[in-house]
């Protein structure tokens, strides 16, 4: 079977939901991966996974119909498993979880002249603690922005790990998303990651800022705060 035997057509229709991402740890016996879509006319369903942010997309499972769902070679079925009950609803399972299952695993639907991609889910395999960031610092504009009209503020979250992380923003005391520009991904430092926010606005003296950084909503993060004069 071809990789894609139909084009894609990425035009809203379908609603596909899959998890954003999956954490699993090196040695897992297995982890899984669901899906759920609202379209019944669609029978062919199909899973990809996709290595290195951007890289080949590789064909892992081919479905006609429910309840029949095929491992494509060169992948085999000691190393993924899936499952479709029903039309509107997939788990795929991945075994003997190691480093180089960590990938983007995309869930597709195809009819016969169209074709849907869920926006992936992300498994993560961690061999370390999941750790807060260890430091978020504000920095404050230089010298010469001091002198314009707007300032650009910079926020450094780093020492934390895995790399899923949000840097959200706040001026007095209230969540601000305008004139902000974040790092499209951690970048890793020795064993941990850091990422950085910048926050470009009109500061009038004394007003506060601050950016708090969320790793995994499950975690309590440090709050970062300061004063612009």
């Amino acid at each position: 079977m071809e990789l894609f035997f139909c084009f894609p057509d990425f035009c809203h229709g379908v609603e596909i939901q899959q998890p954003s991402s999956v954490f699993g740890r090196d040695g897992d016996p297995s982890v899984t991966l669901t899906c759920k879509q609202d379209d019944s006319q669609f029978f062919y369903m199909f899973w990809y996974r996709q290595r290195g942010g951007g890289g080949r997309m590789e064909l892992l499972v081919y479905s006609p119909g429910a309840s029949v769902a095929n491992v494509e070679a060169p992948f085999n079925g000691s190393k993924y498993s899936a499952f479709r009950p029903t039309v509107l609803a997939s788990s795929l399972q991945v075994q003997a979880v190691e480093a180089a299952d960590a990938a983007v695993y995309f869930y597709s639907l195809c009819s016969y002249n169209e074709a849907y991609f869920g926006a992936g889910t992300k498994l993560t395999v961690l061999d370390l603690k999941v750790t807060a960031p260890t430091r978020v610092k504000v920095l404050s504009p230089s010298e010469k922005e001091c002198s314009s009209g707007k300032k650009t503020l910079v926020c450094v979250a780093s020492g934390f790990y895995p790399d899923h992380v949000s840097v959200s923003w706040m001026i007095n005391g209230g969540a601000v998303s305008k004139g902000v520009a974040t790092d499209s991904a951690a970048t890793r430092q020795n064993r941990t990651y850091r990422i950085t926010s910048r926050s470009r606005r009109h500061l009038k003296p004394a007003e506060a800022f601050g950016a708090q950084d969320v790793v995994r909503s499950s975690l309590q993060p440090p709050l970062c705060t300061g004063s612009f004069h």
